[in-house]
């Protein structure tokens, strides 16, 4: 019952502390960070349902760390809708405290090399679109996903990420609801592309 409990208000206080943060961000640059609109009120509930369901079978380290970074991704989706921002103020704490996780756990190196992948991965594509593809934000974002998730999983996330948004990018412009240049906030599908490969990885 504890555990179960446990499992639920970690992530929920968690995410509503990154959401505070984010707001908190947003107001010093003269933005409304978005988490009052439906569509993120529901995307934080089903992300914090999501970590509390893979907390459960992850352990209490590693679902802390994993829960960190679903969070942090979440957030970082609403305000890059809202605002065009990744804050630093969520992702630095959140890859912080992911890797004092993964120390206590064991699993510094595991961690390390999933930032190296991650991270330089997204680097390396800002670096070859000269910043139009994505922004540092993103590459920050990474950073915490590689963390979080280890090698494997981040790469397998970030190509879930970009097939989402790649298929989603080609309907809006069949549509033509979008044309070809738009920019294309990538936080929200770095989101799903986690949220997906944990649910595979650790919901049982």
């Amino acid at each position: 019952m504890i555990a179960a409990l446990l499992c639920a208000v970690i992530p929920s206080f968690i995410t509503a502390l990154f959401a505070m943060v984010a707001c908190s961000a947003a107001r010093r640059h003269g933005l409304d960070a978005g988490f009052t609109q439906r569509g993120a009120l529901a995307g934080l509930l089903l992300s914090a349902c999501a970590q509390a369901a893979c907390m459960r079978t992850a352990g209490v380290l590693a679902g802390t760390a994993l829960t960190l970074t679903l969070s942090a991704c979440t957030v970082a989706a609403v305000t890059d809708v809202s605002t065009g921002y990744v804050f630093d103020r969520v992702t630095f704490p959140a890859l912080a405290a992911t890797l004092a996780c993964c120390a206590f756990e064991g699993s510094l190196v595991h961690a390390l090399l999933g930032i190296g992948v991650a991270a330089g991965a997204l680097a390396a594509l800002y670096t070859l679109t000269m910043g139009r593809g994505l922004g540092l934000g993103d590459v920050k974002l990474a950073a915490c996903i590689g963390a979080g998730l280890g090698a494997l999983d981040a790469a397998l996330a970030l190509g879930t990420a970009f097939v989402i948004g790649g298929a989603y990018g080609a309907y809006l412009l069949a549509s033509r609801r979008a044309l070809r240049g738009d920019a294309m906030r990538f936080a929200p599908y770095l989101a799903a592309g986690v949220a997906l490969v944990s649910l595979v990885r650790y919901w049982r």
